[in-house]
């Protein structure tokens, strides 16, 4: 199973996650958390919320998400994150690469 060392798996696992729940509808930070710890629930990986903002962040800076402001519930601000173009065309590729390692896999690693 994988550990909190594995980061580079980690990493670009969680990033897919994020830009794949954004690509279905602009969200702000806790309701992106929560709908990956649901999607993780039954798996070997955990999500801290604390993790999850560097990654929304880094996403950010690199142009794959863009963030606005919106009201929330309780009369505080909420910011929201959207994917971008460029962002699309990254979870593009990352599924196009989780499936060839996925095959990979279960060709030659798992035969079964």
């Amino acid at each position: 199973m994988f550990k909190q060392n594995d980061t580079q798996v980690l990493k670009g696992f969680l990033d897919t996650l994020i830009l794949k729940v954004l690509s279905e509808d602009d969200n702000y930070g806790y309701a992106i958390f929560q709908k990956i710890n649901v999607i993780l629930e039954n798996g070997p990986l955990v999500l801290k919320e604390s993790s999850m903002y560097p990654i929304l962040h880094r996403l950010e800076s690199k142009m794959y998400l863009e963030s606005f402001w919106m009201p929330g519930n309780r009369g505080t601000d909420r910011k929201y994150y959207c994917i971008t173009e460029l962002g699309n065309a990254l979870l593009e590729k990352r599924i196009i690469d989780w499936k060839a390692i996925r095959d990979i896999i279960n060709t030659y690693l798992d035969p079964s």
